[in-house]
């Protein structure tokens, strides 16, 4: 039986790293969280392919950029987690996708020099129409803004009575009480409140959900803020 090539061992990874965002997306949508099997089956299954790649095409560029990916994933999740701009899953989850892909596996537009921050600049891409949404809903409760932070409130949340607030949300404003800045490792989510006062509430993200769109817009466009550039001159 003849040796798997190197663009077999591409569609290989790329077809079992969709299989693991997937999964991981799910968990994320129905629980706000995913196991430590999805990042780490894709770390690991990342390092046997480009060693086993390593291999067959006796590239050592395969094994530096196979080293300086996962470091830069690793300070990229380390960063991500304690500033609380994202969940400790969401990025492990860009530490296994730097491991499975320090090499583009094709050639698409990006000023990026590594595949996983592709993916992660084309997810923080799709995570920003979240707040357009929130400002058209919010659109009535503008004659109400009497601060600046009531003005970013109308972009990162919406209103809700006190005892309908959902599982998934947190309470950011209440009264005169304004919490615009919510560590996404710390949100206290849901409310034991019965009241039927007005509070503003802010979603917890499955953030894995852009993380798997910005994964495949990379694989076909590349950067999309790149590619639109690009395109636009």
């Amino acid at each position: 039986m003849p040796p798997v090539n190197i663009h077999e061992i591409e569609y290989l990874k790329i077809f079992v790293t969709l299989l693991v965002l997937l999964y991981a997306s799910i968990l994320d949508y129905k629980y706000r969280e995913i196991d430590n099997k999805s990042w780490l089956s894709l770390v690991a299954m990342g390092f046997i392919f480009n060693i086993y790649e390593f291999f067959i095409s006796g590239s050592y560029e395969i094994l530096k950029f196979l080293i300086i990916s996962s470091i830069s994933g690793l300070l990229v999740a380390y960063v991500l987690y304690h500033t609380g701009a994202m969940g400790g899953g969401d990025g492990k989850i860009f530490m296994g996708i730097a491991a499975m892909f320090p090499l583009f596996p094709f050639a698409t537009f990006s000023l990026f020099p590594l595949f996983f921050l592709s993916v992660f600049a084309n997810s923080v891409f799709l995570s920003a129409f979240l707040p357009l949404i929130f400002f058209i809903k919010n659109i009535p409760n503008i004659k109400g803004v009497k601060s600046l932070k009531e003005v970013v409130l109308l972009f990162i949340g919406y209103k809700r009575e006190e005892k309908d607030v959902k599982e998934f949300e947190a309470v950011i404003a209440r009264d005169d009480k304004i919490n615009i800045f919510q560590n996404a490792n710390l949100m206290e989510l849901g409310t034991t409140g019965k009241s039927t006062k007005e509070v503003w509430v802010t979603p917890a993200l499955p953030f894995i959900i852009p993380i798997t769109l910005g994964f495949i817009l990379s694989l076909v466009y590349g950067d999309i803020v790149t590619w639109i550039v690009l395109r636009v001159m």
